[in-house]
């Protein structure tokens, strides 16, 4: 294993968290906060895949849609898990640039007409958590890429699905982050 507490990897180039080598995931890449839920997108929505790649709580299937390379990473929940998986997920590629990554999950709403099991295709973010701030500065917006946006509208589209575009808000916690008040819990 490397022994550089900045670029943590074993001999063989295998990223010290995700548990991936340069080869073992596609360019196009799922994000999900649940195991289980990159399982079933896995099982339910590639036409083949390969068996998971488990390391920690991050697993990782690599397999085909409609004849694309495409990869679903299980990251476990909250902005510092997903801030490992894009940082070693970006190791395995020379040119991280060519990497479409999209981060699929649950999300609450603000607007009464969006409702439950509708999409919402986010043109950027309010980021309300801490740990994007170590690489931009507050009162920077994250701001997807406009050809994925358009991209995941056509898909919506075509699947007619109901869906909503708009900017949404990252937060550091799902209960009280996020304004939830829970009954019994009182801090």
């Amino acid at each position: 294993m490397n022994r550089s507490a900045n670029d943590p990897h074993g001999a063989d180039a295998r990223q010290y968290h995700i548990g991936l080598r340069p080869g073992e995931v596609a360019p196009s890449i799922l994000l999900v906060g649940d195991p289980n839920r990159a399982r079933r997108v896995a099982q339910q929505h590639f036409d083949s895949h390969g068996e998971p790649i488990c390391e920690r709580e991050f697993v990782t299937y690599t397999g085909s849609y409609r004849g694309m390379p495409v990869s679903v990473m299980g990251t476990g929940m909250g902005a510092a898990n997903t801030e490992i998986a894009i940082i070693e997920l970006c190791q395995l590629f020379a040119d991280p640039t060519q990497m479409t990554v999209i981060r699929a999950g649950s999300c609450g709403a603000l607007q009464a007409p969006i409702g439950l099991g509708h999409l919402v295709v986010t043109q950027g973010s309010y980021r309300l958590e801490e740990t994007s701030l170590t690489f931009v500065g507050p009162g920077f917006p994250a701001v997807a890429h406009p050809e994925v946006v358009m991209s995941l509208l056509w898909a919506a589209e075509q699947a007619q699905v109901p869906y909503h575009l708009g900017i949404t808000a990252t937060a550091s916690g799902f209960y009280g982050a996020q304004g939830r008040e829970v009954p019994g819990f009182h801090p």
